[in-house]
């Protein structure tokens, strides 16, 4: 999947990360309440594990086949506020998307905006016909997110990140755009 070199939204630039994002990435990684619905071990938040996962994003920026990872700053203070992006399924049944947010910057509407614009993205730039999350039950605020962007919820399902199913929502390319 091509990396788009700057999105930009209102309050938001969403840009492949940069060797100077690794603090930030790793604040994100490392707080708890940021990562409390996804599964990561103790050693995947090493802090040697994730310098070297960071350094394996930035090496396969200008491959065939980067890791579809994009920082989100704020517009105006440049902060790091998460990042997002895309990952194809393994089973070819499409592309899932992803989003970790700072939780000092929950509340601001900054994952809805990240995601349509990458949403955007997806449709228009990459052509993919649908793109799923998925979510476990219990984190609320994504499942909000999901149904602002138009995501219908269907239903619940094994992921391969999980230990137990989890909710699967999916928006389809024209849906997308008739919101």
């Amino acid at each position: 999947m091509l990396l788009p070199d700057l999105l930009t939204t209102d309050r938001l630039i969403l840009r492949p990360h940069q060797p100077d994002d690794f603090d930030g990435f790793y604040r994100v990684i490392t707080n708890k309440e940021a990562t409390r619905f996804v599964q990561f071990s103790e050693d995947d938040q090493s802090r040697d594990y994730l310098e070297a996962f960071f350094q394996e994003i930035l090496s396969t920026m200008n491959s065939s086949h980067p890791v579809f990872g994009l920082a989100i700053l704020e517009k105006g203070s440049r902060d790091y506020v998460g990042f997002c992006g895309l990952s194809e399924l393994p089973d070819d049944s499409g592309t899932e998307t992803y989003y970790v947010l700072n939780p000092d910057m929950w509340g601001k509407g900054y994952a809805t905006e990240a995601a349509q614009k990458l949403f955007e993205y997806a449709f228009s730039v990459l052509d993919l016909p649908h793109l799923d999350t998925f979510l476990v039950d219990e984190n609320k605020a994504s499942h909000l997110v999901a149904h602002k962007l138009g995501m219908q919820d269907l239903g619940l399902t094994d992921h391969r990140e999980y230990s137990r199913p989890v909710r699967r929502f999916r928006v389809e390319k024209k849906a997308f755009f008739e919101l």
